[in-house]
This record gives structure tokens, C-alpha cells and sequence, in this order.
């Protein structure tokens, strides 16, 4: 009876046992002391080089739609602007604040022309969307208009 119970204990103990000792073999391809490469990358790694923050080779992209706050920009919203790159942002931000757009050439921060070519593009408002036109009071009602 012994000689028929350890074969067949042996036999399941082989079937429950092969999954997870098949699934730790290595690759036959891989050599068994190849580095891992990680799936994802280094978490303490800040480096992204299609930042345009981190890596000074990629730039953003100038605009000719973009509409800048002279008073509230920051300096990456006022490099999207033609002509404008980090030096005159930082002087933009600190000649602050402005009345006029004309006060940027009275600063020495533009010349005319280049502020005829990017005035499009700059705004003083509080909000950069386009001012909403004022409503027009409903007229007033007449006497036939009362009584009805």
C-alpha cells in the first residue's frame, strides 16, 4: 500500500509544484548575469528631455495667438511671444508695473517696432478674454404696457 501512496503524493506534489518552478526560468536568450533594465523609469529622476524646462535643446514654440498679461505673465507665458526671450521676460517682470503697453518702450524694454509686432499679443486687462460689451437697460414700460 505504501509502495502505491508516495508515487502517486509524489505525482500531485510534481503537478502543484511545476507552474511556479517553470515560470523562474530565465529567458534561454538573456545570459544569466545580464543587468535588468527597469520597465519604468528611475522615480528619483527628474530629467525629462521633452521638457522644454528640463532640457534647453527642445524651446517652446513662439505664438502669434497667444494674448500675454504684461502685469501678470510669467516669464515661460512671456517667451511664447515673438521676440521675446527669457532676458526680456525677466526685464518685462521687473520694470513692473505697467499703465500702458507704450510704457514698455518708455522702459526701454521694446523699440516701436517691435511693439507694433507683438502689441496683438499683450494685454493689461485683469482678465486676458475679451471684454464683454455692456448690457442695454430694457426700456421702460408705457402706460398701455401697465395696465395690461
Amino acid at each position: 500500500m505504501l509502495a502505491r501512496t508516495v508515487p502517486a503524493l509524489l505525482l500531485a506534489l510534481g503537478t502543484l509544484l511545476a507552474p511556479s518552478v517553470l515560470a523562474q526560468v530565465p529567458d534561454p536568450g538573456t545570459p544569466p548575469n545580464a543587468p535588468k533594465i527597469p520597465a519604468t523609469p528611475d522615480p528619483r529622476s527628474d530629467f525629462n528631455p521633452f521638457s522644454a524646462t528640463d532640457n534647453p535643446a527642445v524651446k517652446p514654440k513662439k505664438s502669434k495667438t497667444a494674448v500675454v498679461n504684461v502685469n501678470t505673465g510669467t516669464a515661460d507665458q512671456l517667451q511664447l511671444l515673438e521676440g521675446v526671450d527669457a532676458a526680456k521676460a525677466e526685464k518685462i517682470i521687473l520694470s513692473r508695473p505697467y499703465t500702458f503697453l507704450n510704457d514698455l518702450i518708455n522702459k526701454g524694454i521694446f523699440t516701436d517696432e517691435e511693439l507694433k509686432a507683438v502689441r496683438p499679443q499683450l494685454t493689461l486687462l485683469k482678465s486676458s478674454s475679451p471684454p464683454v460689451p455692456a448690457q442695454k437697460e430694457p426700456p421702460a414700460q408705457t402706460q398701455t404696457q401697465k395696465e395690461q
